[in-house]
């Protein structure tokens, strides 16, 4: 039984609700002014924290972004994954119509999941380094799986379809 002296009793947050607190905010402030244009103070100034706590959790503005990046995924994929409730003897046909259906849902969303599309858009018009990072931990294997599923549809080996593609692996 926590003290009414305790910290916590007196409202102190903890280290991993400031740091939730720190990628929500960021994740509004980027997804509405991009990466560029902004600032720490007003991210830490969303987030109710001071703005040394960027340096804390972080390291940088770029590293926040990076995890930004990875949380609005992680968050959205929660929300929506790839196949939705789809099972996995599902049809092809089927798990191409619910992974495009994810997808768009995932883009389309309102609310804290819509910062992924946003910032995914921003991504494409102004790339950042955070781009490679985010390709390769969370878009080759959703581009992997895709691949997978129209090789099943087209009855075609997986290795002759995707040979000469950039982002096969």
């Amino acid at each position: 039984m926590k003290s009414k002296n305790s910290p916590i009793a007196a409202g102190a947050i903890s280290h991993d609700e400031t740091r939730r607190q720190l990628l929500e905010a960021a994740g509004e402030v980027f997804a509405e002014v991009g990466f560029r244009d902004a600032t720490v103070r007003e991210i830490c100034k969303r987030a109710g924290a001071n703005v040394a706590a960027v340096n804390y959790h972080f390291g940088d503005k770029e590293n926040l972004y990076l995890e930004v990046l990875r949380y609005t995924h992680a968050t959205a994929l929660e929300k929506y994954p790839p196949l939705l409730d789809m099972p996995e003897n599902a049809s092809p046909e089927k798990k191409l119509r619910a992974f495009v259906h994810s997808l768009l849902l995932r883009i389309f969303d309102k609310g804290p999941t819509s910062w992924h599309g946003k910032l995914m858009s921003r991504e494409m018009i102004e790339p950042t380094a955070a781009l490679d990072s985010l390709v390769e931990e969370r878009m080759r294997p959703m581009v992997a799986q895709l691949w997978r599923i129209v090789a099943e549809i087209l009855d075609c080996p997986l290795m002759t379809m995707t040979s000469n593609l950039p982002l096969a692996s």
